[in-house]
């Protein structure tokens, strides 16, 4: 649907299409009874394409009003993590509020900790190496994760983040030598 939409399309419309096609794919999921990281997957997949091609525009018009996006960025987020911890709470039914709220609620998040963090400097060398390396363990953490907890039966999450550290630290370096070769 991607490359039929953005080759046939204008931008605009390919991406109104991906956002009704997520939709569909999202309703078929739920009648099939997949869980939530489906179709928080399949909403956040289009999401993700606008904000990459609005990035300035959205993010031009956050800075300009930095103090009200992050309060009420921090406000739903807030009210969101409420409605999903307390649902009787909110009145809010479980299974509704895992299908839609959920993506709702790491969105927020992630805004309100995109806008906190846009006014803050890194220097330390360890941060900035960390930074440096995050697409390896985002693409290693998930091995790590099932070969740990669901393989070896572990529960120690400073293992686990010991381990996911030092994969990526092998998986860079053999990346790096593969790469060399080509």
């Amino acid at each position: 649907l991607f490359y039929v939409c953005f080759r046939w399309l204008s931008v605009r419309k390919a991406i109104a299409a991906l956002f009704i096609g997520a939709l569909l794919y999202a309703v078929i999921l739920h009648w099939f009874h997949f869980g939530a990281n489906w179709i928080n997957s399949a909403l956040a997949f289009p999401m993700g394409v606008w904000v990459a091609h609005d990035n300035e525009r959205i993010f031009h018009w956050a800075r300009r009003h930095f103090a009200a996006v992050l309060g009420v960025s921090f406000i739903v987020t807030l009210l969101l993590y409420v409605a999903g911890v307390y649902p009787d709470f909110a009145g809010i039914h479980r299974k509704l509020f895992i299908g839609g709220a959920q993506l709702m609620a790491m969105t927020s998040f992630t805004f309100f900790l995109t806008m906190l963090l846009c006014r803050v400097q890194f220097h330390a060398k360890y941060m900035m190496y960390i930074g440096g390396i995050s697409y390896e363990i985002y693409l290693v953490h998930m091995k790590v994760r099932y070969v740990y907890f669901d393989t070896w039966h572990g529960n120690d999450l400073c293992v686990y983040l010991f381990l996911t550290f030092f994969a990526t630290l092998i998986f860079k370096k053999l990346a790096a030598r593969l790469t060399s070769f080509f």
